[in-house]
């Protein structure tokens, strides 16, 4: 009869050990899945965040240029706009335009003298 109990006891204990680490992992993995689901809600986040800056990045270029299309297009439509420029005048833009770009910081592409239309 000890024999008995002896087995019992055994049992017990194996089924509270297999039911102990069973909860163990479960535990575990849930944590895992919660960490995971909340990466997930980060990234999401993040992502809308970065959509709508790169939106109001894009809407205020598409602004910026067309008021620079509108200005120009007023500019060239003023009266005496196909006159040619006086020398001096014209040297005296070119040098300071030439100022500007020596002094803005390296890497500024507004000022290159590759854009189509750039005053040389």
């Amino acid at each position: 009869m000890t024999n008995i109990k002896l087995y019992a006891s055994i049992a017990c204990f194996a089924i509270i050990l297999a039911l102990s680490g069973g909860l163990y992992f479960t535990r575990k993995a849930l944590a895992n899945a919660n960490a995971r689901v909340t990466a997930a809600e980060q990234q999401a986040s993040l992502n809308q965040q970065t959509g709508e800056i790169a939106e109001r990045v894009i809407r205020s270029e598409v602004t910026i240029r067309t008021q620079a299309e509108r200005s120009a297009d007023v500019v060239q439509a003023a009266p005496g706009a196909a006159a040619p420029l006086d020398p001096a005048f014209a040297s005296s833009l070119r040098g300071e335009l030439e100022r500007m770009r020596e002094q803005s910081p390296a890497g500024d592409d507004q000022h290159s003298p590759d854009v189509p239309g750039a005053v040389r």
